[in-house]
C-alpha cells in the first residue's frame, strides 16, 4: 500500500524551516455494519426528530448548544464557533527539546509519519535532523494547527524517519497517584527470584504479525460462508480454569510451562 500525504506544514526549529508532509501511521480496518429493516431488508436512515411531536427536524433548523447548567443551554451560532477557531497556519512551532521518553505514552493519541516536502536539499536537511535526534536520544515538543484544530505533539526519530505523536490535552490523562495503593504482604525472596526468571524466559523479539484482529478474522470468515450459502458454525469460547493455588505454586508452574515451550 502506497502512503499518501494528508497535510503539509513546515517545522520551525531555530533558524531551520523544514517543509514536511504528514502521512497516516495507522489506519482502521474494522468491519462496518449497516442497519436494515427487518421485514424487507432495506437499509434504514437516521433522522433527528422533535421529542414531543415526533416530526423530523430539517438540518437548517439545528442549533448547536452547550449545557452550562441543568436545563440551561448556551447556543453557539456558526459565526460564534468560527470566531473561536484558531488562526490557520502551516507552521509546526517548537516549544522545547526533551530527553527521549520524557512524555509518557498515556499522552499519545495518534501517530503520523513526517516526510520531506521538497527536493534534494530538503531531503538532506530532513535526514540530518532524523540522525541528530536519534544519536542524541532527544524528542521535540511541538504545537501546530491542522484542519481548524490546535494540536500538541512529540516529534521523534522512528525507523529512520520522523514520527509525530499527537498528544492529549491537560485534564485528559489520569495520573497513577489517583489509583488506590494496593496492600498485602511483602513478597519473599524466592517468589521475587522466580518472577524474575519467568519474565526473563518469556522475553522475546517483537513480531507485529502476531497481533492480528482474531475477532475480525472470524467475523469475515463467517460472513463469507453465509454469503456462499454455507452453514457457518460458531465454536464455543473456552472457559479459563479457576485455581486456588498460592503465588509461589503459580510461579513455579508457570516456570515449568515456559521451560517446556522453550525445549519444544
Amino acid at each position: 500500500m502506497t502512503a499518501r500525504a494528508m497535510f503539509r506544514a513546515s517545522l520551525e526549529l531555530g533558524q531551520l524551516t523544514l517543509p514536511l508532509k504528514f502521512y497516516a501511521a495507522v489506519e482502521g480496518t474494522g468491519v462496518h455494519f449497516r442497519l436494515l429493516h427487518g421485514e424487507d431488508g432495506v437499509p434504514v436512515k437516521q433522522r433527528l426528530v422533535h421529542p414531543d411531536t415526533g416530526e423530523v427536524v430539517p438540518p437548517e433548523q439545528y442549533q448547536r448548544a452547550f449545557l452550562a447548567k441543568a436545563e440551561n443551554f448556551v447556543v453557539l451560532t456558526d459565526q460564534d464557533r468560527a470566531a473561536l477557531e484558531p488562526a490557520g497556519s502551516r507552521a509546526i512551532e517548537t516549544l522545547r527539546v526533551l530527553p527521549a521518553g520524557t512524555v509518557n505514552h498515556q499522552w499519545y493519541v495518534r501517530p503520523y509519519y513526517l516526510g520531506p516536502d521538497g527536493g534534494q536539499a530538503v531531503a538532506e536537511q530532513y535526514f540530518v535532523l532524523v540522525e541528530a535526534l536519534h544519536e542524541a536520544r532527544l524528542e521535540v515538543l511541538v504545537e501546530w494547527v491542522m484542519r481548524k484544530r490546535e494540536y500538541f505533539g512529540v516529534l521523534r526519530a522512528e525507523q529512520g524517519y520522523l514520527m509525530l505523536h499527537a498528544l492529549r490535552h491537560a485534564g485528559e490523562v489520569i495520573d497513577a497517584n489517583a489509583l488506590p495503593h494496593p496492600t498485602g504482604r511483602q513478597l519473599d525472596k524466592k517468589e521475587l527470584e522466580m518472577a524474575g526468571k519467568l519474565v526473563e524466559m518469556l522475553s522475546d523479539d517483537f513480531d507485529p504479525e502476531e497481533f492480528e484482529d482474531a475477532y475480525q478474522a472470524r467475523l469475515v470468515e463467517f460472513v463469507e460462508q453465509k454469503a456462499r450459502g454455507k452453514v457457518a458454525k460458531l465454536g464455543k469460547p473456552k472457559r479459563k480454569r479457576e485455581t486456588g493455588d498460592g503465588l509461589g505454586q503459580l510461579l513455579s508452574a508457570s516456570l515449568k510451562q515456559a521451560r517446556s515451550k522453550r525445549v519444544a
